[in-house]
This record gives structure tokens, C-alpha cells and sequence, in this order.
């Protein structure tokens, strides 16, 4: 059986790719206790473009010191990283991302889309209108794919996802991502992760979980339909992902199947004393 090879992670540093409404903000907190507070650099998401364009501004000897880049961002700010580059993502199905997009966007006056939405009285399905308008669709696709302008990372953007978008991200998600999980392997995710960079303390509870939103068996199935149509790179990028991840925890065999069991359950013990001392405090 195949298992997963660990990086030098003193000479190497960890880019992690994270797709808005991915289950990001709960890995941001896992990545943190990893590293030193000065080895992570962090692209702050209410300015995404100053952010980055402030990264690749730092001198080659700053950059050189970060162990672990992160934050809203496409593939390919490897070229401002010095070290070995370690890309981390994870990918989630284009109609739960959307829904949980939409409703995180409705609730959170903060978002730059909030008051577009709330003023045009906008409907799910509406929603999904407007961001076709704006070529926000497939958007996993066009950051994975790193196919876009380094001045135009974050949406309304001028352009359509190019055709080849989809060919491009597959290959790097095979040759250039150490890992590419979805969020349904979560778990499975971490187990990988500290067998790769020898992460400790991977415990966790959910953060930044939008509230009141519908399952995705409770949106209309002709809602669900023009997601998937209007997202269809997306839609075959995470059915990609998704097979190249089962594929890779079968070969890391049974003792990873152990180790899965045993940190579930230490995880369960661990949400209920996080749980506990949050109503204490």
C-alpha cells in the first residue's frame, strides 16, 4: 500500500488555496496552531488584491521565512515563494457551496455583495442569475485552473472561465497539489495532512457555519439544476477531486482506517469539552 510521503516542513512552505465557503475558515484555525505566528502570511479577505499584491511586494528574504501562505487566492503564487511550494485545497459540490454562499452573503451586511442582494430583493435563484452576469460561475475552476489576471482575483470578473480552465485544473490538482480534498473528507483531509507535514493538535469544531440555510435536499431541484448547469466545470472538477481523494485513502490501507476511527473519537470528546466551556463562558 501506498502512504503518504512527509515534507521537510522547514524548507518548505504550505499554500493553501481556500475557496470561499469551503470549509476554509475552520482549516485557517487548524493551520494556525501549526506554525509560528511570524512564519504565516494571510490574505486578508476583506482585501484580497492589496493583500496579495502586498505579499509578492515583501522582500525575497521575508518571503523566504513564511512556512504557510494563506487565504482567498488562485494557483500560482508559487512564483513568489522561494522555498519548496506545498499547494493545499479543498474543493466542495458546486450547488451546497452556492446555497451556503448565498445565504452567508444574505445574513452578513459586512459582504460586499450584501447590499446588491438585500436592495434588488434577490431570490436564490436570482442570486444565481447575477453571478452569471458577473462571470462569478465555475469558480473553483478558474482559481484552481490559476488562469487569471493577478489584478483581478476576486469577483464581478470581465471575463468568462476559458475553455481549456477545466484541463488545467485537473492537472494541477494531480501534479502540483499535495493535497486536494473535498469538504464530505474533512477528516480524512487532517489524517493526510499530519501524515504529510506532521501537524499536531488537528482537533476541531466547525466555524463560521452558515445559519439558516436549506439542506441541500430542500432546495428545488430545478434551483439545484441551474447551479450545476451554470457551475459544469465545477460540477466535473469536484467529481475529480472527489475520485482522486477515495483513490488515495484506499491505498493508504487499513491503518489509516484505524487512525480515522481513533480521531473521531478523540474529536468528539474534544467538541463536547469546547462546547461545554463555550456555555461556561
Amino acid at each position: 500500500m501506498a502512504h503518504t510521503r512527509q515534507i521537510d516542513r522547514h524548507h518548505s512552505t504550505l499554500i493553501f488555496v481556500h475557496i470561499p465557503k469551503a470549509a476554509g475558515t475552520t482549516m485557517h484555525q487548524i493551520i494556525d496552531r501549526q506554525y509560528k505566528r511570524d512564519e504565516v502570511y494571510t490574505i486578508a479577505g476583506d482585501r484580497v488584491q492589496d493583500s496579495i499584491n502586498e505579499f509578492i511586494s515583501l522582500p525575497e528574504e521575508s518571503r523566504r521565512r513564511v512556512r504557510c501562505l494563506k487565504g482567498h487566492m488562485p494557483f500560482g503564487l508559487h512564483r513568489w515563494v522561494p522555498n519548496e511550494p506545498v499547494y493545499f485545497t479543498i474543493l466542495r459540490d458546486p450547488v451546497d457551496r452556492i446555497v451556503s454562499e448565498y445565504y452567508f452573503v444574505l445574513n452578513n451586511p459586512a459582504h460586499k455583495f450584501h447590499s446588491t442582494l438585500v436592495s434588488r430583493n434577490m431570490s436564490l435563484l436570482d442570486y444565481v442569475d447575477w453571478l452569471s452576469e458577473i462571470n462569478d460561475v465555475n469558480r473553483q475552476t478558474r482559481w484552481i485552473s490559476g488562469l487569471v489576471a493577478i489584478d483581478e482575483i476576486t469577483p464581478p470578473y470581465s471575463e468568462q472561465v476559458p475553455p481549456d480552465a477545466l484541463a488545467v485544473a485537473e492537472e494541477n490538482l494531480r501534479n502540483a497539489f499535495a493535497v486536494a480534498g473535498v469538504v464530505e473528507y474533512f477528516d480524512e483531509v487532517l489524517l493526510l495532512m499530519r501524515r504529510l507535514l506532521g501537524w499536531r493538535y488537528i482537533y476541531y469544531t466547525k466555524a463560521n457555519v452558515t445559519k439558516n440555510r436549506p439542506s441541500h435536499s430542500d432546495i428545488p431541484p430545478q434551483v439545484a439544476e441551474v447551479i450545476a448547469s451554470r457551475n459544469e466545470l465545477d460540477v466535473e472538477l469536484y467529481r475529480f477531486a472527489k475520485r482522486n481523494l477515495e483513490y488515495r485513502l484506499r491505498e493508504e490501507g487499513d491503518g489509516f482506517k484505524r487512525e480515522l476511527r481513533l480521531f473521531r473519537g478523540l474529536n468528539r470528546i474534544y467538541g463536547g469539552i469546547a462546547g461545554t466551556l463555550r456555555r461556561l463562558l
